[in-house]
């Protein structure tokens, strides 16, 4: 038996590696439990899960009650949005400016983290009137989403 050319050998071996990464993806989703909620960390505004993934975490009927309660909130949402785009604009200009002022960054921090607040206080608060109208599981759902990551490691930082 003769062996296979190079460019043969290469194929695959690069083809093996895209099976077993297809292999992988798929054992992650058949493995994962279709009660297990969203996790949507990182997503959402001040540590909240993302209203998309409430709303698919949640029934039809929730997800009507969802956007009600949501629509209840835009006003007061959308100026607050407005600020906190402004705020990161400002970082980003700050750190673009020639000469670097340090202090103009400072300022657009705290302008940023007040906006970042003001925000958080407006989405908890439709939150809040969420899980008002939920029943104790649905509650115990939503807990489940709020929930912090596992602590990873000692603490350590990693290099990326």
């Amino acid at each position: 038996m003769t062996a296979l050319p190079r460019p043969w050998r290469i194929a695959l071996v690069v083809s093996l590696l895209v099976n077993v990464l297809l292999a992988a993806a798929l054992a992650t989703f058949a493995l994962r439990s279709p009660e297990e909620p969203p996790r949507t960390r990182g997503g959402g505004l001040a540590g909240m899960p993302h209203p998309r993934a409430l709303a698919e975490a949640f029934g039809e009927e929730r997800r009507v009650l969802l956007h009600e309660i949501w629509d209840t909130h835009r006003e007061t949402m959308r100026p607050r949005w407005r600020a906190m785009h402004a705020a990161r604009q400002d970082i980003s200009n700050a750190l673009r400016a020639q000469p670097f002022v340090r202090a103009d960054l400072d300022a657009a921090f705290a302008r940023l983290r007040a906006a970042d607040a003001e925000m958080a206080e407006t989405a908890q608060a439709a939150l809040g009137d969420f899980a008002e109208r939920l029943d104790d599981a649905e509650r115990a759902r939503l807990a489940d989403m709020l929930e912090p990551p596992p602590h990873r490691g000692d603490g350590k930082s990693r290099a990326r």
